[in-house]
């Protein structure tokens, strides 16, 4: 904010002592009188008036300007450097103003890292096993099966087994095929020698009851995998005793015994 300076009209007239004598002096005091828009005859070249002229130009406010000083600054033509510098004003803004006005391209997707999760997946229902889909014919079951169950190296083995529906208790494993397929190893002190828990089945050898060992096995029937409990015990033709802990959710998915199969 400019700030206005309140500056007495000078007395010309009345400084009219000690002529001026020294030219350099009255190159001075001609420069002032132009700078302060004072015609040739205006003022006497005096000493005083010399002094006078220079207070008044000291005392003139940056912001003030002479009668004409705007005509004069019309008229006047630029210096090639402030030419220079508005040309390059001007382009560099145009610029600015061309680029605000460009749609951004879109950034680039970034790479999928290993393992990460597909955008779409729902972490609410994340994917799941679902079982095969299988007519009406596939779904009726024979009274012997061929079925699989995952070893000790968990790859699936092929086995025979044999529907009774009269099992109500367990599932029950040869034991010749339980430590053929490392499911249970009696006798040493691996992972797969010691039992989970025992169990007292009945029927296997007839007329006895027998206390055996109970393992967690794998088990795919028809598309269909179930992981159990299972009792392991030795049994003569067949590799598993499937029961109603297995039986009972084949018949919830869907499944019947064939009548008259064999």
């Amino acid at each position: 904010m400019a700030t206005a300076i309140s500056v007495r009209a000078p007395n010309f007239a009345a400084a009219t002592s000690n002529d001026l004598t020294d030219p350099i002096e009255r190159e001075e005091m001609a420069a002032l009188m132009r700078d302060l828009g004072l015609r040739e005859g205006e003022a006497a070249p005096t000493t005083s008036m010399l002094q006078l002229l220079r207070s008044v130009k000291m005392a003139k406010p940056p912001s003030e300007s002479r009668p004409g000083d705007s005509k004069q600054a019309q008229t006047d033509a630029p210096s090639e450097s402030g030419e220079g510098d508005s040309d390059e004003d001007e382009e560099e803004l145009q610029k600015a103003l061309a680029m605000s006005l460009q749609t951004p391209a879109p950034a680039p997707a970034a790479p999928a890292r290993a393992g990460a999760a597909p955008a779409h997946q729902n972490f609410w229902a994340p994917p799941r096993y679902v079982p095969p889909t299988l007519s009406q014919g596939e779904r009726k079951l024979s009274l012997r099966e061929r079925i699989e169950c995952r070893d000790g190296s968990f790859t699936w083995q092929p086995a025979s087994a044999f529907l009774d529906t009269g099992n109500q208790h367990m599932t029950i494993v040869d034991a010749a095929f339980a430590a053929r397929h490392a499911l249970y190893l009696p006798g040493g002190a691996g992972v797969y020698d010691q039992a989970e828990r025992y169990t007292t089945v009945r029927g296997v050898v007839p007329g006895a009851t027998t206390t055996v060992p109970v393992v967690t096995v794998a088990l795919r029937i028809r598309g269909q995998e179930y992981t159990i409990e299972a009792a392991v015990s030795p049994m003569h033709g067949e590799d598993v005793l499937l029961g109603l802990d297995v039986l009972s959710r084949l018949f919830a998915a869907g499944f019947e015994i064939s009548a008259g199969s064999v």
